[in-house]
């Protein structure tokens, strides 16, 4: 009976030509405010969307999937399932298991907070996009700046991100282009945190090495650690990247692979393959019984 209900929703409908079949879902859990007001702006413009989605908060997952054990599910309504798993477990399950037409986008998010700079490889927000691209689905995710002077401001900032977002992917299906992206590419859209009028524009950007903020932790009485959020104050190294200029009030678009081959490093690197030391070393006499 799943997945006659997804494969009905996903039935062509008489929309616009634009209209796409896009696989929603984010990290924060698929009841999070960010994912509905970006679902109801998306169908409002004539997509056909289905929403597979973390049945909680799974900020920080990265690409990270569950191996072992086993994953429930349940379906919330017609058009929307909740994973108990990550957002790649999400995205695995919808396209293994609970889709039986393709889709021609995935889109992830809108996530509570920026996912820029060196953050961007633990947000689960962007893992859900890159772990989609892997399987030759063009994916977008989308992120919501923190309101800095008042972080439960920012979810007034969310329409503003969703109109933007519609607005991107109309112009990626106006394109009228077969995969929408590059093969294996994905686009991490970051949102300011200011009102649709007072950004200052879209830049395409280069992902960071620094990041707006970081994790501080405290220890307690009793031994544990809390965990809180503080404005990093290292100056970013990388020319047009996006950190800077989201901070300066642009919406930034990063495209971003799933390799992490650090192509800058490979002529420091040479001599080693030169080098016998690596390899012919002998090992330590270690007992293992």
């Amino acid at each position: 009976m799943l997945l006659v209900l997804v494969a009905a929703c996903c039935a062509s409908a008489e929309t616009p030509d634009r209209s796409l079949r896009i696989l929603l879902t984010n990290d924060d859990g698929h009841d999070a405010p960010g994912l509905g007001v970006l679902r109801a702006a998306l169908e409002a413009d004539g997509h056909d969307v289905v929403v597979v989605a973390p049945s909680e908060n799974q900020s920080g997952s990265s690409v990270s999937y569950t191996s072992r054990g086993k994953l429930t599910w349940h379906q919330v309504d017609p058009k929307r399932i909740a994973v108990d798993g990550t957002p790649a477990d999400c995205i695995r399950l919808a396209v293994s298991v609970f889709l039986e037409e393709p889709v021609d986008l995935i889109v992830s998010g809108i996530n509570f907070g920026q996912n820029v700079g060196s953050g961007t490889v633990s947000s689960g927000t962007v893992g859900a996009a890159i772990t989609g691209a892997s399987y030759g689905i063009p994916a977008i995710a989308v992120s919501q700046a923190v309101d800095a002077n008042d972080l439960a401001r920012t979810v007034q900032y969310f329409p503003d991100a969703a109109a933007m977002t519609v607005a991107l992917v109309r112009e990626l299906a106006d394109w009228n282009r077969a995969p929408l992206l590059p093969s294996g590419t994905v686009l991490n859209v970051n949102h300011p945190p200011r009102k649709a009028a007072d950004v200052e524009g879209l830049k395409l950007t280069r992902q960071g090495r620094s990041t707006l903020y970081t994790l501080v932790y405290e220890e307690q009485e009793d031994g544990s650690l809390t965990m809180d959020y503080a404005p990093n104050p290292a100056e970013e190294t990388v020319d047009g990247a996006d950190t800077t200029a989201l901070a300066a009030g642009f919406v930034t678009v990063t495209p971003l692979e799933g390799s992490w081959t650090a192509e800058g490093a490979f002529d420091a690197l040479r001599p080693l393959e030169g080098s016998r030391g690596a390899v012919s070393t002998p090992a330590p006499n270690v007992r293992t019984d």
